[in-house]
Order: C-alpha cells, then sequence, then structure tokens
C-alpha cells in the first residue's frame, strides 16, 4: 500500500472515531418553554363599568392529576393599565388554574393586581365574572394556546472539550505517523 493510501485510511479511520464520539456524547436539551397562552375579556355590558384586559398567562406543563396548567405569571394590561403581578392561589379567592376542557376557568379563576387593585377572573356556573373591589362583572372571556417552541440539540460544553481534544490527539497521531513513515521511506 502507499502513503498516501495508508495516510487516507488513517485519517478516515480517526475522522470516523471522531464523528462516532460527537454523534454519541452530544445530548438533548430541550430549550421549550412551558404552555403560553393568550387571554383577553371585556366587559359584557357597555356602562360605566367599562373593562378590557389582555395579555398572557405563563403556566406550567399540563398537570394531569389535576387536569389543569397551573398559572405561573402574567403580562398585560386592564383598561390601559399594565398588570403588575400574578396573586399567589389562595390570595385572593383564586386557584390559578386553567382547565383542560371548557370552562378553561373553575370557581378559583386567576387573579392578578394592576394599579394597586386586585381582580379575580372566574367562570360562575354560566358565565366568566371578574371580581374587583368595585364589585362583579360579567365579561366575554377568551383564551388562546401560544405555540411551544421547539426542541433544539445543544452540545454539553465538556462534551465539547472532549471532542477538541481527541481531534487534537487524532491530528498528533497522524503527523507522527507521517513522519515515521518518511523517515523508514529515507
Amino acid at each position: 500500500m502507499k502513503l498516501y493510501q495508508k495516510l487516507m485510511v488513517s485519517s478516515v479511520s480517526a475522522f470516523g472515531v471522531f464523528l462516532t464520539i460527537v454523534s454519541t456524547s452530544t445530548k438533548a436539551a430541550a430549550v421549550t418553554s412551558d404552555p403560553e397562552f393568550t387571554f383577553s375579556y371585556s366587559s359584557v355590558t357597555s356602562s360605566s363599568n367599562a373593562i378590557t384586559a389582555s395579555g398572557e398567562l405563563m403556566t406550567d406543563a399540563y398537570d394531569p392529576t389535576t387536569n389543569a396548567y397551573p398559572i405561573t405569571g402574567i403580562i398585560g394590561t386592564r383598561n390601559g393599565i399594565t398588570i403588575d403581578s400574578l396573586i399567589p392561589s389562595g390570595g385572593y379567592l383564586n386557584d390559578n388554574l386553567l382547565i383542560a376542557g371548557s370552562p378553561v376557568l373553575g370557581y378559583g379563576g386567576f387573579s392578578y393586581s394592576a394599579g394597586g387593585q386586585d381582580y379575580n377572573v372566574f367562570h360562575n356556573i354560566s358565565e366568566y365574572n371578574e371580581l374587583s373591589n368595585s364589585g362583579a362583572f360579567a365579561v366575554n372571556f377568551s383564551l388562546t394556546p401560544q405555540p411551544i417552541q421547539p426542541a433544539t440539540v445543544v452540545p454539553e460544553p465538556s462534551v465539547l472539550g472532549g471532542v477538541v481534544s481527541v481531534g487534537v490527539i487524532a491530528i498528533g497521531v497522524l503527523l507522527k505517523r507521517r513522519l515515521n513513515m518518511n523517515i523508514n521511506q529515507t
């Protein structure tokens, strides 16, 4: 076998080992966010207590034991005022659960604070309502799931260091072989 053929076989073998190490050592890290839902609601009647609210609800993954998505955060506005925060479960008659089915809110619903006022949005037997210090008002409520980000493969940093080390070692071995072959042929 000629020198360049030996070098090609050695190079291809080293590259094959390198690819095997990379493909078996790379771990998939799911870079997905938990489900998010866009919500909006407005007062049913046009009165002096007109209500318009909208935003996003951040949730944990679906929990089959409660048949719901636990709400963990909220952003949005109510009548043009920024929603400050989600009120913890039980803080204002709320359970902070989005039920998988219809209606999507139960008697507890979710509660938030905006402009120093607390609000609870819930489903009461036949309709959605908003409860605050100003009273309870029937509202038209809608909820839309947001697309979930696809998982991407992310190699762990330690794997990258190992791959680089193996590559450097492989190149060193090939260079040493080449030098030994050149010395033996002369």
